[in-house]
């Protein structure tokens, strides 16, 4: 790949916060007819003709602690895919649920890859092959947050994919000087919503104690999915899937001794088609935030409490996303004296389902698992689709996943897969 003068791609300030890799791993069985050294082969000619057409995947992150600068510098250098292996067999993967409390493979992996002290001089993006074991193969794919989010992360995964089966590129977007744009006027600054979360680390502790925290995962499988949508088949499976975990985590506040009367839930929405720039490769999401009582959210039927997360939702458009600065998380005057109210800390709930994590496709066979590496934020899920199954990543304390297990409604449509 011919070398290039370095260029310098200045994040968006709001891109300089998010300091870890959003991370995927594709599991497939193992195959006599397939050795991992053409593995590695082909999906590295992925990586090259995907980095070819998305040069910025080559860089690394620079970042001067003196002025708080942060920007990706690259020069088309070539992103080699490395080549690990791991004691543990596909078999004990799958029986532990793919535990990432226990798992070598996830947590030598994070140690290694994700729990760094800085982003100084670190890559955007990293690939790695994983031979387990028993001859199966693992593909791991990581970009780092502050230059992309999970959309765009999917977007290079399948891109990868099809490249390495000898297919064109994926189609993505990086007009990093439309987006400054486009959010012209954006400044550095703190959200109402980070000013409460502070305000609260005293006081949440005594309704949530942060300090004993787990990594969890819940899974919700096709005969869950098929009860929810029997509740309202006009809603979408993920707006049912958020209203009953903004329910169950009510209760939990309830249980807990909370006594604010409001209850809250933050989503990022991502705006690429309000935009007009679905292919975008970056940071391109508005967070959300609603309230509602918690009477509201614990005495209407579950598709009442979906409906009005319909409605949140619907009021986001291209021209709140313009207003950015002014409506950093979208915190209007009447959320701003709700949020100043409560005694709990914040339910966070991240969608990557309507990606094709699932589908990517690196020409390995039937995939077996896909799963998420745990970012650990206490009390935030990500949720992605593996086959037909909604897996739900969510670092919480044990007491918290204890009362979520007990709760008779989020049994009927959802279980505790660690």
């Amino acid at each position: 790949m011919p070398s290039e003068i370095s260029t310098v791609v200045d994040l968006l300030p709001f891109e300089k916060f998010f300091r870890a890799y959003i991370s995927y791993f594709w599991f497939y069985s193992f195959n006599k007819n397939r050795t991992v050294s053409s593995v590695v082969e082909a999906i590295q000619k992925g990586v090259d003709r995907t980095v070819q057409a998305m040069p910025v995947l080559s860089g690394v992150l620079k970042e001067d602690k003196q002025t708080g600068h942060v920007y990706i510098t690259y020069n088309c250098s070539r992103t080699l895919v490395s080549l690990a292996h791991a004691t543990e067999t596909l078999e004990e993967l799958e029986k532990s649920n793919y535990n990432q409390n226990t798992c070598k493979i996830f947590v030598e992996q994070k140690l290694e890859l994700t729990n760094l002290p800085g982003i100084n001089n670190i890559p955007v993006l990293q690939v790695q092959v994983i031979e387990l074991g028993c001859g199966s193969l693992c593909v791991c794919i990581m970009c780092h947050h502050v230059a992309m989010d999970g959309a765009a992360t999917a977007y290079v995964a399948e891109s990868i994919g099809r490249a390495s089966r000898g297919l064109g590129v994926c189609a993505i977007e990086c007009n990093r000087m439309w987006l400054n744009k486009l959010l012209h006027g954006l400044q550095p600054q703190e959200t109402p919503g980070n000013r409460h979360i502070r305000r609260l680390g005293k006081l949440a502790a005594n309704v949530v104690n942060m300090e004993e925290t787990r990594r969890h995962q819940i899974g919700i499988d096709l005969q869950g999915v098929g009860r929810l949508k029997q509740l309202d088949p006009e809603c979408s499976t993920n707006t049912l899937v958020m209203a009953l975990m903004w329910r169950t985590w009510t209760r939990t506040l309830v249980e807990l001794g909370s006594r604010s009367e409001f209850t809250y839930l933050g989503w990022p929405i991502d705006m690429r088609t309000h935009a007009g720039q679905p292919n975008y490769l970056g940071n391109l999401f508005l967070p959300y935030m609603g309230y509602e009582t918690k009477h509201f959210v614990l005495n209407e039927p579950l598709p009442v409490v979906a409906q009005r997360l319909r409605d949140f939702t619907q009021r986001t458009s291209l021209q709140e996303l313009s207003g950015y600065n002014q409506s950093v998380i979208n915190c209007d005057s009447d959320t701003r004296s709700i949020l100043e109210q409560s005694d709990s800390p914040a339910l966070s709930f991240s969608n990557t389902t309507r990606m094709p994590i699932d589908q990517v496709d690196f020409g390995l066979g039937a995939l077996q698992s896909v799963q998420m590496l745990h970012i650990d934020a206490p009390i935030m899920m990500f949720a992605i689709s593996s086959g037909r199954n909604i897996l739900i990543n969510v670092v919480m304390p044990q007491r918290v996943a204890k009362l979520f297990k007990a709760d008779a409604e989020f049994s009927l449509f959802a279980r505790f897969l660690y």
